[in-house]
């Protein structure tokens, strides 16, 4: 995550490839043993995923961020998607990620308040 969360730009093709390993390491939750019911469910090896790595929920939100728009990252901002990231990481992301446009600047206020 650190270089992700370090760059000063990031073009639309690197986002896509970020992304696309964040979908890698979910599919490989399945090699993930079961744990209550046995299932193997989504649900259960996320909170075994969770459980085994610090940084998966983090891992998870910018694996998240670099497949959204502006309007998502509004509304993953107010589901709380991106709650294990600072309002400084985030707002590094955003600067990094999307042009300067007014949508990018309502979201960046929003983050300083």
């Amino acid at each position: 995550l650190d270089p992700v969360m370090k760059a000063e730009d990031i073009s639309e093709s690197a986002s896509h490839f970020v992304s696309s390993l964040y979908r890698s390491a979910l599919n490989t939750r399945d090699i993930l043993p079961t744990v209550g019911d046995g299932s193997g469910s989504d649900v259960e090896k996320d909170k075994l995923a969770r459980s085994s790595c610090a940084y998966w929920e983090r891992f998870a939100a910018v694996g998240s961020f670099m497949d959204m728009s502006l309007i998502d990252v509004a509304n993953g901002l107010a589901n709380g998607t991106f709650r294990t990231l600072t309002g400084a990481e985030l707002s590094r992301l955003l600067m990094a990620t999307f042009d300067d446009s007014e949508k990018r600047k309502r979201l960046l206020a929003a983050l300083a308040d």
